[in-house]
């Protein structure tokens, strides 16, 4: 996903309604990323980077839901 440097992005994880809600995480490469803002109905979240630099060149953003009672994940 293409951006500049220094432009805020926004990144969203959505997910389909089940019950159990799922649990939604982002990652960067690897790393979980924090100060996530999860909406309201929980099957959504939105990542707010403000002011990317060069760590984000070539970076890797990945959606997962996670259904606990099935100790399952899904990319």
């Amino acid at each position: 996903l293409p951006f500049r440097q220094g432009q805020p992005t926004n990144f969203t994880c959505s997910a389909s309604s089940a019950k159990p809600t799922p649990t939604l995480v982002l990652y960067k490469n690897d790393e979980q990323l924090s100060n996530v803002e999860r909406r309201e109905n929980a099957t959504q979240i939105v990542f707010r980077l403000a002011q990317p630099d060069s760590s984000w060149d070539a970076a890797i953003v990945r959606c997962e839901q996670f259904f606990p009672f099935l100790n399952v994940s899904r990319q």
